[in-house]
């Protein structure tokens, strides 16, 4: 049996409507998948989502959300993660249901192990909200990347330090 915690609506998402506080920002569009989704034929960390979510830290605030195409990570050579691994990493499955739908397993569980962490690495937490939020909506663009089940999407959530510093903060 799948777990049911929070489903994804089967019709599209209004992606012009800002659902918190300044919205997400989203300049993509995803074709379908042209690899093989049959579960028993994937292998795990191998097929990639050309898009993902990024959500930038500068000066105390988050900024916009960005469902945006898959690219990349510049950094520089004193980013703080390459020197002392500040980074947190949270993975959230995506399962297919019968009727289509789409289920996310224990996101809210997810977003708050997220803030734990980051909290621990001393690192700024992100609101709950638009943790959540910023899944489904992601997820929802990706709706035909979720193979059927068994098979899941599984999202890799990260947030990494790419401050500038060799010093020990």
């Amino acid at each position: 049996m799948l777990p049911k915690v929070v489903s994804i609506a089967r019709e599209p998402v209004m992606m012009n409507t800002m659902s918190l506080q300044d919205g997400f920002e989203i300049d993509v569009e995803l074709s379908a998948p042209t690899v093989d989704l049959t579960p028993e034929r994937i292998q795990f960390g191998r097929i990639f989502v050309p898009i993902w979510l990024s959500c930038r830290y500068e000066q105390g605030a988050w900024l916009r959300p960005r469902i945006q195409p898959l690219d990349a990570i510049p950094m520089h050579p004193a980013a703080v993660v390459l020197h002392y691994a500040q980074t947190i990493f949270e993975g959230v499955k995506a399962y297919k249901c019968a009727d289509g739908s789409i289920n996310l397993f224990r996101p809210r569980e997810n977003a708050r192990r997220f803030n734990r962490s980051a909290d621990r690495m001393a690192m700024p937490a992100i609101d709950e909200n638009i943790f959540l939020e910023g899944i489904r909506l992601l997820v929802d663009r990706q709706r035909e990347w979720v193979p059927v089940f068994p098979g899941s999407l599984y999202r890799s959530e990260e947030h990494t330090s790419e401050l500038q510093s060799l010093r020990h903060l």
